[in-house]
Formats: structure tokens, C-alpha cells, sequence
């Protein structure tokens, strides 16, 4: 019975390891309630959601500060542009009505009554800055032509057609023809196919003048 006992508890018959006893110190994983720096997990999420916050608040006041200015230019724009197109509606009816007086004294010698430029000295700064430089110096240019003209009339006043000396006749003429052509300018550049080019076709008028 002896020997029994002593062949069960022999080293060949050991504990299968599946039975050995669990060791008394066992590494445990890290916490998952601890984070970078030992703070919590919370702590900075706490504070990438207040930067994410900031920033998008930024992006988002940018923009809406943009957008805002963006309408604001726009509208501005858009005044302006209708500010200047009624401007040049306005003096081309202004030219029109001086060249229908001046084509009248030039045919039928009937006296035309005081040429007006109050709309184009009105409106001229506005135009100065919104027309090409082309078309500021033409107007300039006729306007000063009319007064030539109205001082020609006003020279012949009473004197018979047939009297009526030509070098007086001559840029009462041509100051009518060169209205029409500023009034036919002025409506290509309000449809949008404005030709610079017009300019040279005005008699007399200097190619190196300048708008001041």
C-alpha cells in the first residue's frame, strides 16, 4: 500500500499545468479612464471640443462678415451703375435738344434761344469717374464746341442766310454733326459695344487731350 502511494505522488505524475495555481502578481492593463499626462480622458476632450468650437465659430463669423460685405459692394455697384446710366440718359437728351437748335439755325437761320450744358456741369464729376476716358474727353470736348457755336450765333445774330460768313457758319455746322456723334456714343456705351475708336471721327479734336 506503501509503494502505491509513493508511485502516485512521484514527480512522473505531477500536476497537469492547466491545474497549477494562478501567480499572486499579474499585470493589469492601463486604466482606460487615464490619458495622456496621467489628466482624464473627459479633461481633454473637454478641451479639443472648445478649440474645435472656437474655430468654427471664426470660420463662421468670417464668412457671414464676408458675405455681408460681399452684398454691401454689390449693391453699391449696382447704384452706382444706375446712377451713371440715368446720367448719361440725362445728357444725351441734353445734346440732342442743343443739336436739334443748332441743325435749326444752320437750315432756316431762326435764332435758337440759349444753348444749356446745366445738366452736363450737373453730372459731369459722375461722369468723369464712371465713362472710359475716351468718351469724358469727347463730351468735354463738344460741350466746349456748343459754346463756340452759341458765340457764332450770337455774332450773326440779325444778318441775312445769304450774309451769314462761313467761317462764323462752318463750326456751327460741325458742332451740330459732332453732338450726334457724342449722343450715338454715349447709347453704344449703354448697350454695352462702346467703341473708343469714335473719337477720331469728331473734327478738330485734339487725340492728346486729357480729362483733368
Amino acid at each position: 500500500m506503501a509503494a502505491v502511494l509513493s508511485a502516485t505522488l512521484s514527480p512522473a505524475h505531477s500536476v497537469p499545468p492547466d491545474l497549477h495555481p494562478v501567480p499572486s502578481a499579474m499585470t493589469l492593463p492601463p486604466s482606460s479612464d487615464t490619458a495622456l499626462l496621467g489628466l482624464p480622458v473627459g479633461f481633454w476632450d473637454g478641451i479639443i471640443g472648445a478649440v474645435i468650437g472656437g474655430i468654427l465659430t471664426g470660420v463662421a463669423g468670417f464668412i457671414a462678415t464676408w458675405y455681408a460685405d460681399h452684398r454691401q459692394n454689390k449693391r453699391e455697384f449696382q447704384r452706382r451703375r444706375a446712377e451713371r446710366d440715368a446720367a448719361v440718359k440725362v445728357v444725351r437728351y441734353e445734346l440732342g435738344t442743343n443739336a436739334s437748335k443748332l441743325e435749326m439755325y444752320v437750315a432756316h437761320n431762326m435764332y435758337p434761344g440759349r444753348l444749356t450744358d446745366a445738366a452736363f456741369q450737373g453730372l459731369q464729376l459722375l461722369l468723369t469717374q464712371e465713362l472710359p476716358e475716351t468718351l469724358s474727353v469727347g463730351l468735354v470736348w463738344v460741350y466746349e464746341q456748343m459754346a463756340v457755336a452759341e458765340n457764332n450765333i450770337s455774332a450773326m445774330r440779325g444778318m441775312p442766310t445769304a450774309s451769314r460768313p462761313n467761317n462764323l457758319l462752318g463750326p456751327i455746322t460741325a458742332a451740330a454733326a459732332e453732338l450726334d456723334a457724342t449722343r450715338t456714343a454715349l447709347a453704344d456705351f449703354l448697350a454695352g459695344h462702346y467703341d473708343p475708336t469714335w473719337l477720331s471721327t469728331i473734327t478738330d479734336v485734339p487725340q492728346d487731350t486729357t480729362v483733368p
